[in-house]
């Protein structure tokens, strides 16, 4: 399936697609994944979840701030950049470690 989204792409896409996913370091990739399903099915992650929104979705605003990239807050329903309790967009922690 992969490689049939390919034919899609150019050589210059297919050729830095390939040649940086041999450079991927699996072992460690799998150990990201892991943690990321212990942070699951301990609880981790709902516990951050919920303060996440107790704070009023401060990582969500940043997303969005992202995907809509400076100076047009407007696209795509995105949160202003400054928040109504006078936070900036991303202030605060953040980190999912």
């Amino acid at each position: 399936m992969v490689l049939e989204a390919a034919s899609d792409h150019g050589p210059t896409a297919l050729f830095g697609g390939l040649s940086r996913t041999l450079d991927v370091d699996r072992e460690e990739m799998a150990g990201r994944f892991r943690r990321v399903l212990e942070a699951i099915t301990s609880g981790a992650f709902a516990r951050r979840f919920q303060e996440e929104a107790e704070r009023g979705y401060p990582m969500l605003e940043v997303a969005r701030a992202l995907m809509n990239g400076p100076g047009d807050d407007r696209r795509r329903g995105a949160a202003p950049a400054d928040r109504q309790d006078g936070r900036s967009v991303g202030e605060g922690r953040l980190s999912w470690q």
